[in-house]
């Protein structure tokens, strides 16, 4: 059971990893975007903040069932 366990927080600090580095790359485009009027830029930053929000809302219930089940 244990190890379950353990494998599942590896399985959520990855993914918890990898969001942050989404969101690290969109706030540098985000930053370029403002800095040089890029409507472009601003736009996919929006497009991708999607797919951040949806990997933080699969995050957090991954969080829950694990707390819940110790």
């Amino acid at each position: 059971m244990r190890i379950a366990y353990h494998e599942q927080l590896e399985q959520l600090r990855a993914h918890l990893a990898e969001m942050c580095g989404l969101a690290a790359t969109a706030m540098e485009r985000a930053s370029r975007a403002l800095l040089d009027a890029d409507l472009a830029l601003a736009e996919q930053v929006i497009t991708e903040h999607e797919q951040i929000s949806d990997m933080a809302g699969r995050a957090e219930a991954v969080a829950l069932r694990l707390l819940a089940l110790q």
